[in-house]
């Protein structure tokens, strides 16, 4: 492995922010999930003992967390305001489709419908979950940026007049 990074081979800083981005989303995708396993079965502690479909819930989150990043990646990583303002604007798109590709990995037919549902409750019920959520989301958003900023540098044209 070390003689190949030091052969130049290996992801470059932009798909490193991509694995970031996509692997910090999973993870706070993970977290929402079990904090919506909590409210659902009642429980407001976070130590208590989960069973086998807890533990496929919040699987089920992450997985649906990446899903959604991944299908809302064209809100992301745009220069300026405008793509400021997209973000902002893909915070409950991506958070939509998660809790749609998140409840049908929970439980097919039913949490396709309750998904967002849950979810909806529980950011409301909790707008500090919600809050680092949303920073989450930007901060994907930011990572993605550095990420189509490097993509953009292979498509630029050479300065050729300054080598003459």
């Amino acid at each position: 492995m070390l003689r190949l990074k030091s052969a130049g081979f290996g992801p470059t800083p932009g798909e490193r922010s991509l694995a970031i981005a996509y692997l910090g989303v999973a993870i706070f995708g993970a977290v929402i999930s079990f904090s919506v396993v909590n409210r659902l079965g009642g429980s407001n502690a976070v130590i208590r003992p989960l069973g086998g479909y807890d533990f496929w819930v919040i699987i089920s989150g992450a997985l649906g967390a990446y899903g959604g990043l991944y299908l809302g990646r064209v809100w992301l990583g745009h220069p300026g305001m405008a793509g400021w303002l997209k973000a902002l604007v893909a915070i409950p798109v991506i958070s939509f489709i998660a809790a749609l590709i998140g409840g049908t990995f929970a439980l097919p037919g039913h949490g396709t419908m309750f998904g967002p549902l849950a979810l909806l409750t529980t950011l409301i019920g909790n707008p500090l979950l919600a809050l680092f959520w949303s920073c989450t989301i930007l901060s994907a958003h930011y990572r993605f940026a550095i990420w189509r900023e490097e993509r953009e540098t292979i498509f630029k044209m050479p300065d050729v007049s300054r080598a003459y």
